[in-house]
């Protein structure tokens, strides 16, 4: 005899921004890690499943690229793809594409998803005409329940890869409107879910919020649940109704909904869990599968099997408060061996790059390409155009607000924690001086080339990698000019070509840029004693604000605690 007033459960689990990582293996470090992978997702899958019986699975996106098994053998193989085999394997319900999933142009994009045995969802990406690249929704039934799922992307597909094999060919649409349009075609189902490839708030858009999940939920009120990523951070709030999270990159986490439905078939109560997966065992059944199996052993092959060249010394700079990344602070190796590539390869008159990873150097001794894909870890391009002076310091403006203000008794320097430092470049052919106790739009002083100041009228060509000349200076309007010229091979294989031919590589500093208006207070004992705290773990790390010499008191009660 039924339960009377029994809520039917729906769990849906959601990852997202997995970045080619199947199996929990760093090939960057060359070494098994205990992060995540899809082999940690099908743990937890599998004992969600044989604990409710009513279990959806969602990827939500840039999942088929991002580390060397993805970029370098899975989306250059023929046949099964290694990653949408394994999804198979999991048995994912739907995976809306993420923005990553465009990188290679179109035709390859529609070749590596071919042998999915789950809907790809798009319903943002259509033709003119309106012939849409792939499905809109899919509908799914759990226990007498039946979910539509959504997907949507990012709309700054074209900004970021236009130019590329198919990329033009489609529009882009506001997501929101997308949703609200896919919506009125659905009829018979009891809830509605959405899987959109974009952050919390917009991105670019700051007119419309075309590229905003708030933007979704608000239009869209009765959506029950809205899974989303792509800014590699945690969220988990409600809007109105709807709920909204997203899980962080490269399957440490999953977003778990939990829908509960009453005997009308009406969400009676929701909620959103992020499920962190680090104490989560990997399963065997993936890598038992031959096509991961042979791809695993394809890229180890790869990274480990041909030795490119040979550092002559170590590139490692010292830092002086742990956990800071000195290359953030003041020039490195890293960053100048690769802008000195890119000045060199293209003959332009400025070269800006970020780093991927701050930490990243090279140890003396030789160097395999899983070395090189730490360093520099996306297949960007080189982009030559003509950038003013006027432009070049509002361009440098924007970098700079990377860093928060100074303040008198700071005993660091700190980070906005709203601007990645992937979003953070250095400049080579000029030299320059960033103040922090200035405000932003002031910082960049000091600007000049050969010894000589940079003017407004100046005009100079300009190096950058094809990412940031659509992210930042398309994308926010910091320069006019459009590109002269771009590279058919990647800022990666200057690096790859310049230990292949002129080992052994010695590290240089052209020691043309260094941040001022601050004083640390470096002799200061109370700094020392905080430092120490840091060291030793004791307080947290002080990226995102810095400490101050007024805060010891309270710094030092913590530090016992």
């Amino acid at each position: 005899m039924p339960v009377k007033n029994k809520l039917t459960e729906i769990v849906i689990i959601g990852s997202s921004d997995v970045h080619g990582n199947v199996l929990g293996y760093s090939y960057e470090d060359n070494k098994d890690s205990e992060c995540g992978g899809l082999d940690k997702i099908y743990s937890y899958v599998k004992a969600c499943r044989n604990k409710y019986e009513n279990v959806i699975l969602l990827d939500n996106g840039d999942i088929l690229q991002g580390n060397i098994l993805a970029d370098d053998i899975a989306s250059k193989c023929e046949g099964d793809n290694p990653i949408i085999k394994a999804m198979n394997i999991m048995g994912y319900d739907a995976m809306t594409v993420g923005n990553h999933e465009f990188n290679w142009g179109v035709s390859n994009l529609k070749r590596m998803v071919s042998s999915a045995s789950f809907p790809i969802l798009a319903a943002n990406v259509v033709k003119k005409d309106g012939t849409p690249l792939f499905k809109g929704h899919t509908i799914v039934e759990r226990g007498g329940i039946r979910i539509a799922i959504i997907g949507v992307v990012s709309p700054n597909i074209a900004l970021w890869d236009g130019g590329k094999e198919g990329i033009d060919d489609y529009q882009y649409r506001d997501a929101a409107i997308a949703v609200k349009e896919e919506i009125s075609r659905i009829a018979d189902v009891d809830a509605y879910v959405v899987s959109a490839h974009m952050g919390l708030e917009f991105e670019y858009d700051t007119e419309n919020f075309s590229d905003s999940a708030r933007k979704i939920a608000e239009m869209n009120p009765e959506v029950a649940a809205i899974l989303i990523g792509h800014k590699h951070t945690i969220v988990n709030e409600r809007i109105g109704n709807t709920l909204v999270a997203a899980p962080r990159n490269s399957a440490e986490e999953v977003v778990s909904f939990h829908l509960y439905f009453d005997s009308e078939k009406r969400i009676k109560k929701s909620r959103a869990d992020i499920i962190k997966l680090d104490s989560i065992p990997k399963s065997n059944c993936l890598i038992k599968d031959e096509c991961v199996q042979s791809a695993h052993a394809k890229t180890l092959e790869l990274i480990c099997s041909v030795k490119l060249g040979y550092a002559a010394e170590s590139f490692k700079t010292a830092g002086d408060i742990k956990g800071i990344p000195e290359a953030l602070l003041k020039d490195n190796p890293i960053s100048d061996m690769i802008k000195s590539l890119m000045l060199k390869a293209t003959g332009a008159d400025i070269a800006a790059t970020p780093l991927f990873k701050p930490e990243s150097y090279f140890d003396k001794g030789d160097i395999y390409y899983y070395n090189i894909f730490s360093v520099y870890k996306y297949d960007n391009t080189l982009v030559t155009l003509k950038i003013t002076g006027k432009e070049l310091k509002a361009y440098m403006e924007w970098s700079a607000e990377f860093y928060n203000q100074w303040k008198p008794g700071d005993i660091n320097i700190s980070f906005n924690p709203e601007r990645p430092h992937y979003k953070y470049d250095t400049f080579s052919g000029v030299e320059y001086e960033i103040d922090i106790s200035k405000n932003e739009g002031e910082r960049i002083v000091s600007l000049t080339r050969h010894g000589k100041k940079v003017l407004d009228e100046d005009v100079f060509t300009l190096v950058v990698n094809s990412y940031r000349y659509t992210s930042a200076l398309k994308a926010f309007n910091l320069a006019s000019g459009k590109k002269d010229w771009e590279s058919s091979y990647s800022v990666r294989d200057l690096i790859v070509e310049n230990f292949v031919k002129h080992s052994p590589i010695y590290p240089t500093l052209e020691n043309n840029w260094r941040i001022v208006g601050v004083d640390l207070n470096l002799e200061d004992s109370r700094r020392r004693e905080i430092k120490e705290w840091i060291s030793m773990g004791k307080i947290p790390v002080p990226y995102a604000k810095s400490y101050n010499l007024t805060d010891y008191n309270r710094l030092k009660f913590d530090s016992k605690q």
